[in-house]
């Protein structure tokens, strides 16, 4: 990817970027596993240590029009409700040919989800093709060809389960991740935007 990177860039010389951390100890802790594995990896982690109300107001400004950081490590894909996702991977919430009296704030809210700012429509187009779909499977097809996409232009990675494969696969074999039953029959979430779940977790 180095390779890649520096080949595509001529005038760069090392791949690096920067990303905010709050204070706390554990994600100190964090930042600092993370900027070690990627220099495993040639690749330079530099660490902003901001609070998180400091930081997530510079990455959800959309007046600035770009972005505060290289990347942000914070939970959006969280869910499984398509309404809630749709805002962070579309690259306006409202389209063009929007009939809702809301749409005057496309030019301002409408981004404010946006926050790697993306300008593929592509995502857009087959986003609402995804809500129009009418039976189930026409529906797993469409966020299928959306997910293909957003993959293919590489617009989100995901730390989410890199943190859990780390998590459920070190020497310590944790396990039960996300299977404690809080109602019968139905299982908690692993990660859902208020964070970990942590309950249930035991030595496999």
């Amino acid at each position: 990817y180095v390779a890649q990177y520096l080949a595509a860039n001529p005038t760069k010389t090392s791949l690096s970027f920067t990303v905010p951390f709050n204070g706390s100890t554990t994600e100190q802790a964090n930042a600092t596993f993370l900027k070690n594995t990627f220099a495993k990896c040639n690749i330079t982690m530099n660490v902003v240590t901001e609070e998180d109300t400091v930081w997530a107001a510079k990455a959800f400004n959309v007046l600035t029009g770009k972005n505060a950081y290289d990347m942000v490590y914070t939970g959006l894909i969280t869910e499984t409700d398509a309404a809630i996702n749709f805002p962070f991977l579309a690259t306006n919430a409202f389209p063009a040919d929007s009939t809702n009296p809301l749409k005057i704030f496309r030019g301002t809210l409408g981004y404010i989800g946006n926050l790697g700012k993306h300008t593929d429509t592509k995502v857009d187009d087959l986003l609402w093709q995804a809500r129009a779909a009418t039976t189930p499977a026409d529906v797993k097809t469409a966020y299928k060809a959306v997910t293909a996409e957003i993959q293919s232009q590489a617009l989100f990675t995901s730390v989410v389960n890199f943190r859990w494969a780390f998590v459920t696969n070190n020497k310590s074999k944790l396990a039960g991740v996300g299977t404690l039953q809080v109602v019968k029959g139905k299982k908690v979430r692993p990660v859902t935007a208020q964070g970990a779940d942590w309950a249930g977790l035991h030595k496999g």
